[in-house]
């Protein structure tokens, strides 16, 4: 079933753009993130926004799927539109308006925090509805401002740091945290200890065999979490999310090999040598390090892309 959706870029002035696009074409329209801007999506044949859509990131792109079908399943399987860069010029936000004539932001259906569109960690996804909440129009044409839920897990406003009218305000600090992965590359275990370096005092996050774990950065900055669910053998992503006091976040995503099963080895049986330097030889898994201890002396080599290993001992 095909649709007709219009999308209209907004700055808290005017109008900037609109686009148009037919859903179910396997067509993708892609537009350019515009900054300070919002997003309004209205559905042509009601002439309101869709009442739910999927998001996913991807990069810096924000990917959004209007497929009734895929949204009712909970699967991202190809995107109708792709707001590109979206992540690096002020995420704004994406807005519908209901039959009343009042604005509202798209905020995730599960009312968890990080799934809304600007938390999004890399290759998420997430279903997002019209959240109930409504949205003045210098609220939501000015992406400074921004929504997150109440503790009691109710969606609210949450103004930004810039009143408006008369009086001084604050600066917001804007600057995204510092944030760092200890490159651990493979691990034997199959529940490591993952840690690196983020802000002090920020929130760190770590996604990682379809699982999130929640702590700290330490006044030195330091974080560590431990897996306490066995990682399947082979490639990990771990995706690491940094959110400092105000609400600024740097996700990091990294490749984790686990390999729990020791390498095959073969000894090619010399049984006897007429020589008193013999080479010795065998087989092991390819790329492994051979370690041959002989004669109190350790000779050390890697097996080719072949599996198969030498060394010469060079000491009678």
């Amino acid at each position: 079933m095909t649709s007709s959706i219009i999308i209209k870029i907004k700055n808290k002035y005017q109008e900037i753009q609109n686009y148009q696009l037919k859903t179910g074409t396997a067509k993708t329209l892609h537009i350019q993130a515009t900054p300070d801007a919002s997003y309004q999506l209205i559905d042509e044949a009601t002439g309101f926004g869709p009442e739910k859509i999927l998001v996913k990131r991807v990069g810096d792109d924000l990917l959004i799927s209007f497929d009734p079908e895929d949204i009712a399943a909970g699967k991202f399987e190809q995107a109708d539109l792709v707001i590109e860069n979206y992540y690096s010029q002020g995420d704004g936000l994406v807005v519908g308006q209901e039959s009343t004539g009042e604005m509202f932001s798209y905020l995730p259906e599960s009312q968890q925090m990080e799934m809304s569109i600007p938390e999004l960690a890399q290759e998420v996804f997430s279903v997002e509805v019209l959240s109930g909440t409504q949205l003045v129009p210098t609220f939501w044409l000015n992406p400074q401002w921004f929504l997150v839920f109440a503790s009691t897990g109710g969606l609210i406003a949450a103004m930004s740091s810039g009143g408006s009218g008369g009086g001084s305000h604050s600066s917001k600090d804007t600057t995204a945290p510092d944030l760092s992965i200890d490159d651990k590359g493979a691990s034997k275990t199959a529940m490591p200890v993952l840690s690196g370096t983020a802000e002090a005092g920020s929130k760190v996050e770590v996604i990682v065999g379809g699982k999130t774990y929640t702590t700290t950065a330490g006044a030195d900055g330091k974080w560590s979490i431990a897996v306490d669910t066995a990682l399947p053998e082979g490639k990990n992503e771990v995706v690491v999310k940094a959110t400092d006091a105000t609400g600024n976040t740097t996700t990091e995503v990294r490749s984790l090999t686990i390999d729990t099963i020791a390498p095959n080895l073969s000894i090619n049986d010399t049984g006897a040598s007429k020589i008193a330097t013999p080479a010795l030889s065998g087989t092991a898994e390819a790329g492994s390090k051979v370690e041959v201890i002989v004669g109190g002396k350790t000779y050390t080599t890697t097996a080719g892309a072949d599996g198969k290993w030498s060394i010469a001992v060079d000491t009678a």
